[in-house]
């Protein structure tokens, strides 16, 4: 890590523990990646947002209006839809290339630390 951070282009953002419910830390938490800090430097500060897609989630009527085309289309056939909670999952929204290389992070308290040195085709931002 120290040879990364002594590169002009690399840039850090921290790892953190933010509380879940109420749960104290020491039981669980929510592992989040602070892509906000430090203010006019950070990850989404640096971002071109001209360059992210447009990310929209359709109303729930929409899902609706899909399973009565589909019972009219396919009358008699059963029609199934998937269901999942992604409260608990991890985002990273894809951008652009040129945001991001590579992907790395250190475990607190220890001298480990993971990189991946991929040439990825998207960055990532929480903004």
């Amino acid at each position: 890590m120290a040879a990364l951070t002594a590169e002009p282009g690399f840039h850090s953002s921290a790892f953190a523990l933010v509380p879940k419910r109420d749960v104290p830390l020491s039981e669980d938490g929510r592992i989040i990646h602070d892509l906000s800090a430090p203010q006019g430097l950070s990850v989404n500060d640096i971002t071109d947002t001209s360059l992210t897609p447009d990310a929209r989630w359709d109303q729930f009527s929409c899902i609706s209006i899909r399973i009565v085309e589909l019972r009219t289309r396919y009358p008699g056939c059963r029609i199934y839809a998937l269901v999942a909670d992604i409260a608990e999952a991890f985002h990273h929204v894809p951008v652009h290339a040129h945001h991001s290389s590579a992907f790395g992070g250190t475990f607190p308290r220890s001298h480990i630390g993971i990189v991946s040195g991929m040439a990825n085709r998207s960055g990532y931002s929480n903004g």
